[in-house]
């Protein structure tokens, strides 16, 4: 036969495929070989069905020993235990093998006792192999030890042994642990059906915590999975409910803000978001909210930082001037926690903040770069970008172009264009190569002696337009690019392409535009419908600038609240007014923003 080894399917027994080495072969080889390429299920059947015609018991429990670790490593732990030997039959040369087969499997099931005396059973003379195992295990068995998580789970364990759980416990027990060590013991326990609704109860709940309108959903998708629980999606909600406000926040927030100057505005709407969030608790909760007005140079920001600690605070919210936010930033340890209302203005500075100050900025950079992720993951290979000719248009150019070459995609072309021109055809004839279509035509009807009529085509090298635009000077150039003959390309902005909330009237020219937008302002969104109540209650935020800082006021007052538990999960999100709010890192917030597209004047939102 060609194969070294064959299928052969027992008329008998149809249901189990038994693998045969072939008569002309060796089956030791064969064996190495599957084992070596990764294909694991295939060598487990082969050493089962060489136990099975061995000749003789030790030799037979050899390969049961063999088979079963190619079982584990395949992803089959309970085709294993089917196969092991029985233990009082095993030579003492084959027990090694056989208590880290049982080890392996006693972790996997989560009974950690039975793992550490199978791993103490057995530690000398083992061969490379062996010891690379038992050097897996014993890590793996150590790092669980020291997981709280597992321990948590062994007094839901009890409780459902001693008959006196309730559905709450659960919750009690797992919810504070972050989501990846709730995701590792569901990945170990679904198998347990007295567990697995209880795990999955505080996992789905973990991944929403911070996000009420997603949380619901998701509860209701559990108690769908799991109807015979005896515990409503509303049950759990209620306790969550509770259970977020019984957290302790900071008791005492100091915020600095700017005093007489350019940016007092920009402070007074920040002002107005904690307030409003601050309004939000019951008054029970409410901490006591200390405004500093500070004036506009760098060491304001840190005779105010002194302050607030003499005042005793535990926890500072600003300043927003850049230059302060660059000398807070230069502080060895705060001593209180931090989170300063703008990035600093090292690129660098991510790497090098001390623990304690964080920096929260609705920097446009941000957007370019998800848009630039977005793009990729879209499809698109090939960018043609236009970009203001200011600081601030180089500023995101650069960030997408830098994002989107690092994911494999082009920057074909590029031009920065003059804002305060109305008319861009002469950039546009160009960077869209009809002015080379144009030439092409002339040329040939010099050729043939003769005039040539021709409608110019613009270059098709391209799949994406990126405007690195606001709004006056983006809502010129998006019906320019249709003019042409670019406008069945899609385009791409930040949402300072836009003034706020998408208008229909306004907005027209820019209808069929993908854009990053905050949450706040998504009319039809939770977010929006805030926005469009703290405006009529407070006119001076209507400017959209002013709003913007407004809903980064009542973010940041939601950060100080959960910033210890943002910082112990990486994976754990705040739903906030300026968008999916997280720390991956230790220093700087992360900003996720939905992905819309204008149509008719309305955001729809992009899957």
């Amino acid at each position: 036969m060609p194969l070294v080894l064959v299928l052969l399917l027992s008329a008998c027994a149809p249901t189990t495929p038994v693998l045969r080495p072939d008569p002309g072969s060796d089956p030791g080889t064969a064996i190495e070989a599957l084992l070596r390429d990764g294909e694991y299920a295939e060598a487990a059947m082969a050493l089962e069905a060489l136990a099975n015609e061995a000749s003789s018991e030790e030799q037979a429990n050899s390969f049961r020993l063999q088979a079963a670790l190619a079982w584990l490593d395949s992803g089959h732990p309970e085709r294993a235990e089917a196969g092991l030997p029985d233990e009082r039959l095993l030579a003492a040369d084959l027990l090694v093998d056989y208590n880290l087969i049982r080890a392996e499997l006693a972790l996997q099931r989560g009974d950690l006792a039975e793992a550490g005396w199978r791993l103490a059973a057995g530690v000398d003379g083992l061969s490379q192999d062996q010891a690379n195992r038992f050097a897996r295990l014993e890590a793996l068995l150590t790092e669980r030890r020291d997981d709280p998580a597992r321990e948590s789970l062994q007094a839901l364990e009890q409780a459902l042994a001693d008959g006196d759980f309730e559905p709450e416990l659960a919750l009690a027990l797992l919810i504070e642990h972050p989501q990846s060590a709730l995701e590792n013991l569901f990945r170990q326990h679904q198998h347990r059906e007295s567990l697995r609704p209880w795990i999955d109860l505080a996992l789905s709940a973990r991944r929403h915590l911070l996000d009420p309108a997603t949380l619901d959903r998701a509860l209701i998708d559990w108690q769908a999975r799991h109807p015979a629980v005896g515990f409503s999606a509303a049950d759990a909600a209620d306790w969550l409910s509770l259970w977020r406000q019984s957290r302790a926040g900071p008791r005492h927030l100091a915020v600095l803000l700017p005093g007489d100057g350019p940016l007092r505005a920009a402070g007074d709407a920040v002002a107005s978001g904690l307030l409003n969030a601050w309004f939000d608790l019951p008054p029970n909760q409410r901490p006591v909210l200390d405004f500093l007005r500070i004036d506009n140079t760098a060491d304001a920001a840190i005779a105010a930082w002194f302050d607030a600690r003499e005042r005793g605070a535990d926890f500072i919210i600003g300043p927003l001037e850049r230059s302060q936010v660059d000398r807070l930033s230069e502080l060895p340890s705060p001593g209180v926690p931090m989170l300063m209302l703008n990035h600093p203005s090292d690129q660098d500075w991510p790497n090098r903040l001390a623990p304690g100050l964080h920096a929260f900025g609705l920097v446009p950079e941000e957007e370019a770069e998800l848009l630039a992720v977005r793009a990729l993951m879209a499809g698109h290979e090939r960018v043609l970008l236009l970009f203001q000719d200011s600081d601030w248009g180089e500023r995101v150019g650069r960030r997408f172009a830098d994002v989107f070459r690092l994911g494999g995609g082009q920057i074909v072309d590029q031009a920065r264009y003059n804002a305060s021109q109305v008319d861009h055809s002469a950039l546009l004839e160009v960077v869209l190569e009809l002015d080379q279509s144009s030439e092409r035509a002339r040329r040939l009807g010099r050729l043939l002696g003769q005039s040539i009529e021709s409608e110019p085509q613009r270059r098709t090298d391209i799949d994406l337009v990126f405007l690195a635009s606001r709004e006056q000077d983006g809502r010129l150039l998006r019906p320019q690019l249709r003019f042409f003959g670019a406008g069945d390309l899609p385009v791409m902005a930040t949402s300072q392409i836009i003034a706020g909330a998408p208008d229909a009237r306004r907005d027209e020219d820019l209808d069929g535009l993908y854009l990053t937008l905050p949450p706040w302002f998504l009319d039809d969104q939770s977010a929006g419908a805030r926005r469009l109540e703290a405006e009529q209650n407070n006119p001076g935020i209507r400017n959209p600038n002013l709003s913007r800082l407004h809903a980064m006021g009542m973010d940041a007052f939601e950060i100080a609240r959960w910033m210890n538990l943002l910082q112990a999960d990486p994976d754990l999100y705040l739903a906030g007014q300026t968008g999916a709010l997280s720390i991956p890192g230790a220093a700087r917030l992360e900003r996720d923003l939905p992905l819309v597209q204008l149509r008719q004047g309305r955001a729809v939102m992009v899957q």
